[in-house]
């Protein structure tokens, strides 16, 4: 069965969203560009929670607890909203400015869909003056999330590998 995780890794579709993304911003299409920016948070938040769940999972099942840890299909087909999933990493990144910079992407985005109807602003004014200059924070946020994502997989491995070890 093919799983989100090999969807994401494998193919490597967020490469072919990050280039539509950028090929947006070469354009002057900030406002879509965020709105593909935010697939790729939401996928990414979605197997990061997913990683921590597994390690938590497998750390309690080692003192006798047994919790099941959601798979990355599983988060998704729920179909929660990017302030849910912060929500959720926030359980295993309280502290960090990683939560907040996401916080702030998902502020941003909802403040953005909500000026295009709610005033009579011009699109092409929040666009060119408002999403342009935004775009280049959420480039940090992304590479926070790769970093995130690389660390989670590096301890999962790690804890692994310790599991398989000690059972041998």
């Amino acid at each position: 069965m093919t799983t989100y995780e090999d969807i994401y890794f494998e193919t490597n579709k967020f490469k072919e969203v990050e280039e539509r993304i950028l090929n947006l911003q070469k354009e002057g299409k900030f406002l879509e560009a965020i709105m593909w920016l935010a697939t790729i948070f939401e996928a990414e938040a979605t197997i990061l929670i997913s990683l921590n769940e597994k390690m938590a999972s497998a750390f309690l099942d080692n003192v006798g607890m047994r919790v099941k840890a959601r798979t990355s299909d599983d988060i998704r087909k729920e179909n929660k909203t990017l302030g849910i999933l912060k929500k959720e990493l926030e359980k295993y990144y309280q502290k960090e400015n990683f939560i907040k910079k996401f916080d702030d992407f998902i502020y941003f985005r909802n403040f953005l869909m909500h000026k295009i109807f709610e005033t009579k602003i011009d699109i092409n004014y929040i666009n060119e003056k408002i999403a342009k200059d935004a775009l280049k924070n959420f480039w940090e946020l992304r590479k926070d999330f790769l970093k995130k994502i690389n660390e989670a997989l590096r301890k999962y491995d790690s804890f692994l590998e310790k599991e398989n070890t000690n059972k041998a």
